[in-house]
């Protein structure tokens, strides 16, 4: 959110390193840690991290006609991402040199964590569907 700079150079930037080694999947590489960095500048910027605990899962809602097994194999999370998501961020504040040294010193952070979720709903078709 970094909106009063003058310009490349001047950004200020934020950088990410995930820590999932208390995340179900993380021992056997299904999911791994992430790192990230981003510029700031002019209140757009940052960076985004993402992982799929199921895959091929894109957030989009669906229907699906197929068994009940093979929907239930398709959308098994294997029991991974259960434990401690956790990161670590760290903020780079550059100051434009200027005379007097005004510190910049007013800067806003947004942090969002996202996390979708999904349900599996299975229901078996009315006597009259073919």
């Amino acid at each position: 959110n970094d909106n009063d700079d003058p310009g490349p150079g001047f950004s200020d930037s934020v950088e990410g390193v995930s820590d999932l080694m208390d995340v179900e999947g993380h021992d056997s590489g299904n999911i791994q840690d992430q790192s990230a960095e981003g510029e700031c500048m002019g209140g757009n910027g940052g960076f985004t991290m993402r992982w799929d605990v199921t895959p091929n899962y894109t957030g989009e809602s669906f229907s699906i006609t197929s068994s009940q097994k093979t929907i239930s194999e398709t959308w098994n999370d294997g029991g991974f991402g259960i434990g401690i998501w956790s990161a670590t961020l760290t903020a780079e504040v550059n100051s434009a040199p200027v005379v007097g040294q005004i510190v910049d010193s007013d800067e806003g952070f947004d942090i969002i964590w996202r996390m979708v979720t999904y349900e599996v709903i299975i229901e078996a078709p009315l006597a009259d569907d073919p």
